[in-house]
């Protein structure tokens, strides 16, 4: 239901939507709503006052400078992104606003052309006359609004709906100037009225329509398939965490987590779906919710190659708790490939230590064995922890990589075990020189 002459934002959704054929009905119903309506009565009854006599210019002036002003403004609204009309406010006679400026000097020079008899002239500015309202809604620039670029653009981007409404408000002046002499000027001037302000909502529909590429910044986002999806996803992730809250505040954890698990990302951006539901369960908290949704959140960057992502979550759910385990061992390899290749040796070592402590007995542990003995030997340059870790392996006969730790076995033994120099504050400094 519209307010009187206040937002409405279900109509602004609906207008929003439309296309220009399915909004056509609408534009003739905009001017008998809102603020519209009663703004068309007023400005008729001081246009009809002062144009009855010569001695009431003080009507037919504001008359004048309010139809403008409202005009430019209806312009300006509806090219936001809003269905109802504006209220008339005070600025539409201060002089300090561009509105009414545009209303003082635009009239003015109609009427000077006009006595002058330069009937092309008025014709020309006549028709100019909507883009400048056009202009001046979408910048509130006089200087734009003046400009024969801007006047062309605002022009060529409403095309023919442009040419429409100054064939339709020419064609009621001349019919309205004929009819004069039989139907009350009151009724005449509304109607003329009704015409122009449903023109300007069909003007600053198009222009909304066609925002991009007359630069405007509106204020209703137009739907389309991408913003759907995204509002789908929203409405999904809002959902999973309220139940998952519910479950959790019920002592529930496992019922909360098997939910997360069955429930799928949503249709717009899986990464993103992921990445804010482990944002929004650290912030309940739950912690344990978290460190499964980050295990999960692992996997996934991992099949899209995202390795920094998913070495950067590891972290984090390390720091979380130091127990964090992975769903997999085989997630952990190319985590640590990563590591290394980054040479982050302190996380490398965390990574593996973990590995370690969380899948004891997996056959699949083996496949971290060689980067082990690589942090020693690359990152951390200590060939006698290098040794150890090697010498710990025992047999190779069987290893998944065999071939490439009796290399490093090779390159130890040329080596000569020499053991990296200790640096200061080394606490196994001495130990290692004995």
């Amino acid at each position: 239901m519209d307010g009187f002459g206040a937002h409405d934002p279900q109509a602004d959704r609906r207008m929003a939507a439309s296309t220009l054929a399915a909004w056509l009905p609408q534009v003739a119903l905009y001017p008998l709503r809102g603020h519209c309506a009663p703004v068309i009565l007023l400005v008729a009854l001081l246009l009809g006052i002062g144009g009855s006599s010569i001695t009431a210019l003080v009507p037919l002036i504001v008359g004048s400078l309010w139809t403008a002003h409202y005009a430019v403004r209806v312009i300006e609204t509806t090219s936001y992104g809003h269905a109802t009309p504006p209220r008339l406010t005070g600025d539409a006679l201060s002089l300090t606003d561009g509105f009414t400026w545009s209303a003082l000097v635009a009239p003015a020079l109609l009427l000077v052309l006009h006595l002058e008899g330069a009937r092309i002239a008025v014709w020309v500015l006549a028709a100019l006359l909507p883009a400048h309202w056009i202009v001046l809604a979408t910048t509130r620039s006089l200087v734009a609004a003046s400009h024969p670029a801007q006047l062309v653009s605002a022009i060529g981007a409403t095309g023919a709906v442009y040419a429409a409404v100054c064939a339709m408000l020419v064609g009621a002046a001349l019919i309205g100037d004929w009819m004069s002499r039989h139907v009350p000027g009151f009724l005449l001037i509304g109607t003329w009225l009704y015409l122009l302000f449903a023109g300007c909502h069909l003007l600053g529909f198009v222009a909304y329509q066609r925002h991009e590429r007359l630069g405007i910044g509106v204020q209703v986002e137009r739907p389309t398939v991408a913003r759907e999806r995204e509002a789908e996803q929203a409405r999904r992730l809002d959902v999973l965490l309220g139940e998952i809250a519910a479950l959790h505040a019920a002592g529930q954890d496992e019922a909360a987590a098997q939910r997360m698990r069955d429930t799928l990302p949503g249709p717009a951006d899986a990464r993103r779906f992921h990445e804010e539901l482990y944002d929004r369960l650290k912030s309940i908290p739950a912690r344990g919710l978290a460190l499964t949704q980050a295990a999960r959140m692992i996997a996934f960057l991992i099949d899209r190659r995202l390795l920094d992502r998913a070495l950067e979550i590891h972290e984090n759910a390390l720091d979380l708790d130091s127990r964090f385990r992975a769903e997999s061992v085989l997630h952990l390899r190319p985590l640590a490939e990563r590591a290394l290749e980054t040479r982050q040796a302190a996380l490398l070592s965390r990574l593996l230590d973990c590995a370690q402590a969380s899948f004891a007995g997996d056959a699949a542990l083996r496949l971290l064995d060689s980067l082990r003995i690589r942090l020693h030997l690359e990152l951390e340059r200590d060939e006698v922890a290098a040794r150890a870790a090697l010498e710990a392996l025992g047999n190779l006969d069987g290893h998944p990589n065999a071939a490439e730790l009796r290399t490093y076995a090779r390159v130890l033994a040329i080596g000569g075990g020499r053991p990296r120099r200790p640096g200061p504050g080394d606490p196994s400094g001495a130990d290692r020189s004995e």
